[in-house]
C-alpha cells in the first residue's frame, strides 16, 4: 500500500456487503433522492448492482458513486439510532462471528487481541485433523448471494492409525438463470482452497472439467 504511493497503514477492516444488509434491517430503508432509489434489506444488492452496472454516468466514470453516497448516510443513521444501539451491536457481534467482518492491526497487543476474540480471520492452530474450505470469488460476478455449498467429509481410520480423508464439495446457482448480473451468464469464478493439517499426502483430485457449452 505504501508501495503505492499511500500512507501508512495503522490496520485494515475488511467488511462483506451483506454486512450492510443486516444493517438495513436494524436501521430501515435508505432513500436517495439523487438517484431516485430507496434501498433496504430486501433489494440493496439487486438496486446497487444495476446503479453500478447500468445507471452510472459513462462521461464521468464514476460507476460506485452510488456507494460512495450511500454509505455516510448509513453511518448518520448508525449514530442517530440510540434506541437501537442494542440491535446495531448484535449485528456487529454476528458479522464478526460469521468472518463476515475481519480485522488486522499493525498493534502487536491489539492484534493479539482480535486473534483471541476470532475476529482476526487467522486459521485456528489445532494439533487433530483440520479442514477449511474457502471459496473467493475473482472474476466481479454477482452470483455469490444464489450460491450454495455442500462439503461431505468422509474419514477413513486405518488399523495403522492413518487416516484418509475424502471431501466431496458441490457448488450450486440456484438463482434465476435469465437474472441479469446473477444468472446462468453472471458466471462464478472462484478461486477454492482446501486447507488441510500440514503434513498431510494429497492424494487425487477430480470433478474440475470445464461445463460443456
Amino acid at each position: 500500500y505504501q508501495q503505492a504511493g499511500a500512507s501508512s497503514l495503522d490496520g485494515v477492516i475488511a467488511i462483506n456487503a451483506n454486512v450492510l444488509a443486516e444493517l438495513l434491517s436494524v436501521l430501515g430503508p435508505v432513500s436517495l433522492e439523487e438517484y431516485g432509489i430507496t434501498i433496504n434489506q430486501e433489494n440493496i444488492f439487486d438496486v446497487l448492482q444495476e446503479e453500478v452496472e447500468l445507471n452510472y454516468d459513462e462521461e464521468l466514470n464514476q460507476p460506485k458513486a452510488v456507494i460512495a453516497d450511500l454509505v455516510p448516510i448509513v453511518l448518520e443513521k448508525l449514530l442517530s439510532n440510540t434506541d437501537k444501539q442494542v440491535e446495531i451491536v448484535n449485528v456487529f457481534a454476528k458479522t464478526l462471528a460469521t468472518k463476515d467482518i475481519q480485522i488486522y492491526s499493525e498493534d502487536k497487543d491489539t492484534q493479539e487481541s482480535l486473534v483471541d476474540f476470532a475476529w482476526a480471520g487467522k486459521m485456528l492452530d489445532y494439533n487433530r485433523d483440520y479442514l477449511a474450505v474457502i471459496s473467493t470469488n475473482i472474476a466481479g460476478g454477482k452470483t455469490d448471494n444464489n450460491i450454495y455449498q455442500d462439503i461431505d467429509h468422509q474419514a477413513h481410520i486405518a488399523s495403522n492409525g492413518e487416516i484418509i480423508n475424502t471431501i466431496k464439495i458441490t457448488r450450486t446457482n440456484r438463482g434465476n438463470e435469465e437474472a441479469l448480473f446473477s444468472g446462468i451468464y453472471g458466471g462464478n469464478a472462484s478461486y477454492l482452497r482446501v486447507y488441510t493439517p500440514l503434513g498431510s499426502e494429497f492424494i487425487e483430485a477430480v470433478g474440475f472439467d470445464k461445463i460443456p457449452d
